[in-house]
């Protein structure tokens, strides 16, 4: 809905569940110009998340589901500015809180027992999200940054994942466009954990569109970093693939 400059945005979504019963989640967000180069923008709703299949019944020598959790449910809410400067350049700066009631997590309370599914209760998360955008004839580049904290104040365990997040994560996009139709697509990324484990990946896509298709190139982990989003699980070294696009029309 438009009132004069200002666009007003609401949403309303209904889940139904013979076993977790019903959740109704409303959404509202609004953008309004505070100047012809500086766009204020918010948006505040309601989320709701059944257990997966994983987290109510997995089960191995170190893990053990628990089938009688309860959804998750949360409010959320974000505000920022969207500036538009001469020559191309676009910043967004964005502030977000997020308020979680009944979280899904793999808990235990020492390194001797067997991780858990349980609903642990709350989690409390704010963060600032910063990116800086700039073209310059075939070039297109961002910066972006985050940080983020997340707390839970009842948790006396040992998570896995509740707290396993990103405090600082940094990143480098370019697009750049070569002779003969060639895309380049290089991706940097720094992140480093809550608990001090950090580490940088570069990722790298070649494309070329052929009428309909688009060929392309992906080398993922590029300096083949070793890390682990989730402590205990290594994730995969350098990897290669190939691939075609076709859009129907």
């Amino acid at each position: 809905r438009r009132l004069g400059s200002v666009v007003l945005r609401p949403g309303l979504r209904f889940d139904a569940y013979g076993r977790f019963g019903s959740a109704l989640s409303p959404s509202f967000a609004a953008s309004a110009p505070l100047h012809p180069r500086l766009r204020w923008r918010a948006s505040a709703g309601r989320a709701f998340r059944v257990p997966t299949f994983t987290e109510l019944y997995y089960r191995d020598p170190n893990h053990q589901a628990s089938s009688d959790l309860r959804p998750e449910t949360a409010w959320g809410a974000d505000t920022g500015l969207d500036l538009t400067l001469a020559g191309g350049t676009t910043a967004r700066l964005t502030a977000f809180g997020r308020w979680e009631a009944q979280v899904i997590d793999w808990v235990r309370p020492s390194a001797t027992e067997r991780w858990h599914t349980a609903n642990v209760r709350e989690l409390r998360t704010r963060g600032v999200e910063t990116s800086l955008a700039r073209k310059l004839g075939p070039i297109e580049a961002q910066a972006r940054y985050t940080w983020l904290e997340s707390r839970a104040p009842a948790l006396e365990l040992q998570s896995k994942y509740a707290l396993a997040f990103s405090r600082h994560a940094f990143g480098l996009d370019v697009r750049a466009r070569l002779p003969a139709s060639l895309l380049v697509s290089p991706a940097l990324e720094y992140r480093r954990k809550a608990d001090g484990r950090n580490w940088w990946r570069l990722d790298l896509r070649l494309l070329r569109p052929r009428g309909r298709f688009e060929l392309y190139v992906d080398c993922h982990n590029l300096t083949n970093a070793r890390y682990q989003e989730v402590l205990g699980v290594d994730l995969p070294g350098r990897s290669f693939g190939l691939g075609v696009r076709a859009a129907l029309r």
